[in-house]
């Protein structure tokens, strides 16, 4: 039997042997991915267990020992999904990816747990977004004079729940800081010092143990001598390193699906630009038409991947559970409120 990973046992249900209850799949992404379709067969083909998309429409607890899994891509965009798939978790169905997991983080306390773990990442820095009059006390508007002393120009400034590298923006002068931030001052923003890369890597990991690198271009940045298929300057030992430091990452960061970015520079330092719980999986022929890249091996590799986790995870004895973060880190339902409980 296989005993998931990072797992706070509240109790094991009495009754159970082979809980018929738990014996479907439920898939939370959007219908025309080509990926998920081929994943569904593979799943359908080697296991007797339904699997089919989820609409959650209105909920009333009825329904909870349906799921021994819930594959989901979206609920990091919709709260309401966020929160069903948080009960669904606790009540025993394994959730691709933990919905608390998702929740919890974003690029601040990603940042933060980075650096923690002694990881190799840009410095950075977080500005407030401006605060209204109620808060003037408490939160202050940044002085810029601080930012320029520590950062060199270029640099960079994002949201600190971006995605997709959208709203990210390269500061050259004192002029564009003043203008990005007058335009995005609602929003809490990080600046980050710039990576120039001669290479630049999105690895994929699947079940916090399989990797894949594509190789692709950032959009805000122009590399050097930049193309999707040399890989000559990844050598064995830094990508045995990229390899190691990003399963670790997934592993601690408790992402059973995820992304991170790596660019790598002249000097053959690597450092980790972002790390992403909801990888975006392309169509390779839709990606062509668009003059984009997403190599077929790539595209195969996740899909065969993607599949077996669901199976495997699909075996696992659905258990009632407390929240987990990551294996030295746990949130119970009685000390969600009055603090975090640390279990070694």
């Amino acid at each position: 039997m296989l005993k998931e990973e990072y797992l706070n046992i509240s109790y094991v249900r009495e009754d159970f042997k082979i809980n018929m209850a738990f014996n479907k799949i439920g898939v939370i992404e959007y219908h025309d991915e080509k990926y998920i379709k081929e994943v569904m067969k593979i799943v359908e083909r080697k296991i007797d267990s339904e699997i089919s998309f989820l609409e959650i429409k209105e909920y009333d607890f009825s329904e909870l020992d349906q799921f021994s899994v819930i594959y989901d891509m979206i609920s990091p965009f919709n709260k309401y999904l966020t929160e069903i798939m948080k009960i669904y978790y606790l009540n025993g169905t394994y959730i691709i990816n933990n919905p608390f997991v998702i929740s919890h983080y974003n690029k601040i306390l990603q940042t933060y747990k980075l650096i923690d773990m002694k990881m190799p990442i840009p410095k950075t820095m977080i500005l407030p977004n401006e605060p209204d009059q109620s808060e003037k006390d408490f939160v202050g508007k940044p002085y810029f004079k601080v930012i320029f002393k520590k950062f060199n120009l270029p640099f960079i400034i994002k949201p600190y729940d971006g995605f997709a590298n959208s709203d990210v923006f390269v500061i050259n002068s004192h002029r564009d800081l003043y203008h990005v931030y007058k335009e995005k001052k609602a929003k809490i923003m990080l600046v980050q010092e710039a990576i120039f890369p001669v290479d630049y890597y999105r690895v994929f990991v699947a079940n916090k143990k399989n990797v894949c690198f594509l190789k692709r271009k950032p959009r805000f940045i122009e590399a050097e001598n930049y193309d999707f298929y040399d890989f000559s300057l990844l050598t064995p030992e830094l990508k045995n390193y990229i390899e190691k430091k990003s399963i670790h990452i997934c592993k601690e960061m408790g992402y059973d699906l995820s992304t991170i970015e790596w660019s790598i520079t002249k000097d053959k330092k690597a450092f980790i630009i972002d790390v992403n719980d909801a990888p975006n999986i392309a169509d390779p022929r839709k990606a062509k038409k668009a003059n984009l890249h997403f190599p077929e091996e790539t595209y195969s590799w996740l899909v065969d991947k993607i599949a077996n986790m669901i199976i495997e995870k699909s075996k696992i004895n659905p258990r009632k559970r407390d929240v987990v973060m990551s294996p030295n880190f746990a949130i119970t339902l009685k000390n969600l409120v009055s603090g975090l409980k640390y279990s070694f």
